[in-house]
């Protein structure tokens, strides 16, 4: 526990500690208790949501960058929807994925994407680059099937 005074107080806790110390112990510890007894208690370990948003995140990325890296006409077209947007006038395959991955998070789950990563590339470092390798052969399946492209809100760009 800590204790914070203002030090224009300090002078008159000083004496009173000084003159009474057990009675300060004693109040101090019942008002520990009794902040103590009103909280509530808090989970332990990882929290669950976040770590499942992450996940989230994390698939959508290597969707979105096994789309990107299919090509063709859609690709073409969600790559202009990004330039409208503000990502530039020819969006790298990074700007295009944080474009993609922030548009269906926002129409599917309504979770903006610019309120926990400001930036493409600690985006890709934290969301794509650790989690392409195990999840690249579901992210292509996904990437080649338009239902599910659909269920994951790519196709409004596509």
């Amino acid at each position: 526990m800590r204790i914070i005074v203002n030090h224009q107080d300090l002078g008159r806790l000083r004496v009173g500690i000084e003159a009474h110390p057990f009675q300060f112990a004693l109040q101090a510890f019942f008002v520990v208790g009794t902040l103590h007894a009103k909280a509530a208690t808090q989970p332990r370990g990882r929290q669950i949501r976040g770590s499942t948003r992450s996940k989230l995140i994390a698939l959508l990325a290597c969707v979105a960058d096994e789309f990107i890296r299919q090509g063709g006409s859609a690709v073409e077209a969600a790559r202009v929807a990004a330039a409208k947007a503000g990502y530039g006038s020819r969006p790298g395959q990074l700007q295009l994925t944080y474009f993609l991955v922030e548009q269906a998070l926002s129409r599917q789950w309504g979770i903006s994407l610019s309120e926990r990563q400001t930036d493409y590339r600690d985006f890709a470092k934290t969301y794509l680059y650790p989690h392409r390798a195990a999840l690249s052969a579901w992210a292509a399946k996904v990437a080649a099937s338009p239902q599910l492209m659909q269920m994951f809100g790519f196709d409004a760009l596509a």
